[in-house]
């Protein structure tokens, strides 16, 4: 864990906190602008849903406009005041769900 890794040493703090984060970040962002806008906002809200189930970020409401459901979300440790960010919700069956899901931890393993 985060608290574990800081006592062994700065070396591998900075390796496993800022380093292997910073190659998630970007594998994630090359995959997504590989994809079509459809597949983007697909991928944009599974990665959203696997930060909020991390606590990583929070809903802070939703509204809905010509039948597009948007979620309005901030990242933890946001200011006071701070805009949420939008992020439509693309109403995905289960099928869709996996194969994001699977496009995701593509992305994951291969950042490793």
């Amino acid at each position: 864990s985060h608290g574990d890794r800081s006592s062994m040493g700065a070396e591998e703090f900075v390796q496993t906190n800022i380093v292997v984060t910073h190659r998630l970040l970007e594998a994630a962002r090359a995959h997504w602008l590989a994809l079509g806008a459809d597949e983007r906002v697909r991928f944009r809200f599974v990665l959203l849903l696997l930060l909020v189930r991390k606590k990583l970020v929070r809903v802070v409401g939703t509204s809905t406009e010509a039948g597009v459901e948007t979620w309005r979300v901030l990242p933890k440790g946001a200011a006071e005041g701070e805009a949420p960010i939008a992020v439509v919700n693309p109403k995905l069956d289960d099928d869709a769900m996996k194969e994001v899901a699977d496009q995701l931890g593509e992305v994951l393993d291969g950042a490793w």
